[in-house]
């Protein structure tokens, strides 16, 4: 099976090795925008007292076992990652140097939403409920312009975004709407690879970017410096550009900006809380499916917003300057 799929693809594989490879950096200096006009997320977000279900719920989950719910990689996890890793590497191999590597995201279960005790987490983020979760492959980064860029000079992609003059290549890509993503990025690259990539669900992201924590960021309650790339992070880039991707360290399942740089889309329909959500990991088909949901803050957004269970919302049709996406491989 495996032999079958890589005589089909090898074809398509280098051309689109041919495509990558002829994409050039393009160093421009940045040019200063105009911050007033931007809207981005709430600067502020003031805590909210906890109802007494709120804080009976919360009660429960605090007398969950620790390790049960949030564990970290485990050895035998590593070691298995690795060993599955080896066996699908020339299955994949062909996707590397367009997608960069594919991380095996294991199965599990977890506590998705507001984080005990961060006292700034929003309705939206609430209630929180368990949800389990099948392995997946990831990218482990975020889709960057040279990604798009190979797909526009393929033919795949009609979408030239902006690069607001700082910079393509390994940058995350910005300026795409959902529908471009959907529409033009997602199809192409299934045709091209015969596999069948796809924006994450909102539980899937999130059990991803929280690799085993239960706190407010992967590395911690706090904030720290130069952990990630937003308004207050104390990175280079902060509230005024995006950085490259693997400009900062990478969470406990090798993932790479899931906190900031550019808030990134997901599959489900924007609902403003967690009732009536799946019992299981599959997007939110329900709700206001015109707008979809985005995880993980950007560069332009507060350490709030920054955090593993914020969420917003924008219409399908709107691209954006802090927004950005990657991609799931079903298996």
């Amino acid at each position: 099976m495996v032999m079958q799929w890589l005589n089909k693809a090898r074809p398509a594989g280098m051309v689109i090795l041919a495509l990558y490879m002829q994409i050039t950096m393009v160093a421009c200096q940045y040019q200063p925008h105009n911050k007033a006009a931007i809207t981005d997320d709430v600067k502020v977000i003031a805590a909210e007292e906890l109802t007494a279900e709120q804080q009976a719920r919360q009660r429960a989950i605090d007398r969950r076992d620790s390790h049960q719910y949030w564990a970290r990689p485990t050895a035998d996890y590593i070691e298995a990652r690795q060993q599955a890793e080896t066996v699908l590497k020339s299955d994949t191999s062909l996707l590397e140097p367009l997608l960069g590597k594919l991380l095996l995201i294991p199965a599990g279960r977890f506590v998705m939403g507001c984080s005990p005790g961060d006292t700034w987490c929003r309705e939206n983020e609430k209630p929180e409920r368990l949800v389990p979760i099948k392995a997946f492959y990831l990218m482990e980064t975020e889709v960057t312009f040279a990604m798009w860029d190979a797909c526009v000079s393929a033919g795949g992609c009609i979408t030239q975004p902006d690069d607001q003059a700082w910079g393509r290549a390994d940058r995350p890509v910005i300026n795409v709407s959902y529908n471009d993503i959907t529409q033009q990025f997602i199809p192409w690259l299934n045709k091209t690879t015969g596999q069948h990539f796809r924006l994450p669900s909102e539980a899937e992201w999130e059990y991803a970017a929280r690799a085993g924590s239960n706190t407010k960021f992967s590395w911690g309650n706090e904030l720290g410096r130069n952990n990630a790339n937003c308004a207050g992070c104390g990175s280079p880039w902060d509230e005024n550009q995006t950085a490259p991707v693997k400009s900062f360290s990478p969470n406990e399942y090798g993932l790479y900006d899931m906190h900031g740089n550019v808030w990134e889309w997901t599959e489900d329909c924007w609902n403003s809380n967690y009732l009536e959500a799946p019992a299981n990991s599959d997007p939110r088909q329900d709700g206001n499916c015109q707008r979809r949901s985005l995880r993980g803050g950007s560069w332009l957004g507060s350490p709030i917003s920054a955090r593993l269970t914020a969420r917003i919302n924008y219409g399908i049709t709107e691209p954006f300057f802090s927004f950005g996406f990657r991609l799931v491989l079903d298996k």
